[in-house]
């Protein structure tokens, strides 16, 4: 991870890198993926949640009892190592929020840095 965060230059656009919670996996090939996360703020005591329920309506439930991910407890500038990239965060969108990097450890660079599209 240090040699990874030491080489990487995030794309323009992007957050320093202190505001990214960090998330690295290897893949079968040897090749390391590394998936950065600007956490969400914590919600505010008066926020109103919702569940999708399966017929597609919304409803509401008290904050605290919707399921976090492992990942999502990860806070800015803290880093983790999975166990597979599977583990990695899986998000399709947020732009600049979500940077995702390939390190070849076999040459010791930088394959890739970019940031999510938009939704």
């Amino acid at each position: 991870m240090d040699d990874i965060e030491g080489l990487v230059k995030l794309p323009e656009g992007a957050a320093p890198l202190s505001k990214y919670a960090r998330f690295y996996a290897e893949d079968a090939s040897g090749e390391i993926m590394g998936v950065y996360v600007i956490p969400d703020p914590p919600l505010p005591a008066d926020a109103g949640c919702s569940e999708l329920q399966p017929d597609m309506s919304l409803k509401p439930v008290d904050c605290d009892a919707l399921p976090e991910a492992e990942w999502q407890k990860v806070k800015a500038n803290e880093r983790q190592w999975l166990d597979q990239t599977a583990d990695l965060p899986g998000i399709n969108d947020g732009g600049c929020g979500i940077v995702t990097v390939l390190y070849l450890p076999s040459s010791r660079t930088i394959e890739s840095a970019t940031c999510n599209g938009e939704a």
